[in-house]
């Protein structure tokens, strides 16, 4: 899934619950969530928006509860970094993540710790993805 913020492209891949936030209402316990229909679930995504003042936060949040609602095992961010176009100076185009490998039992601290991760523009499944802006279903992306 792809979308634009603030002038930079932002490329979502498939992984929930987890932790903290400014003293606002309670989050769910991951398990909690995990019970959660999906009307449900998409009213505590909302809960989190609405609540959470710290960017990096939220984003951990949202991949944790659509990971949850794809089913998927885990998830990544992806941020477009570099020139668009052959005629600007700077970096060649890549991807950037600082929330990689986001699952259900990962905590924002753990992330934070991580090294981010760089992916050559049309390279692998995400490079590819935000190359073409189409989306790619992989089932079992272990085989």
């Amino acid at each position: 899934m792809t979308g634009r913020a603030g002038g930079s492209t932002a490329l979502v891949a498939g992984a929930s619950g987890g932790g903290g936030g400014w003293g606002g209402p309670q989050r769910l316990s991951r398990n909690e969530l995990k019970l959660l229909d999906e009307k449900e679930l998409i009213f505590e995504l909302v809960k989190d928006i609405c609540n959470e003042l710290d960017v990096r936060s939220l984003c951990h949040k949202i991949l944790q509860n659509v990971s949850i609602l794809l089913n998927a095992d885990r998830g990544s961010l992806f941020l477009v970094q570099g020139r668009t176009n052959a005629c600007q100076n700077g970096p060649k185009k890549c991807l950037v993540s600082k929330l990689f490998d986001v699952c259900p039992r990962s905590t924002l601290e753990e992330m934070e710790q991580q090294e981010e991760v760089r992916v050559a523009w049309g390279t692998g499944i995400a490079g590819h993805v935000a190359e073409s802006g189409e989306p790619v279903n992989i089932p079992d992306a272990y085989q």
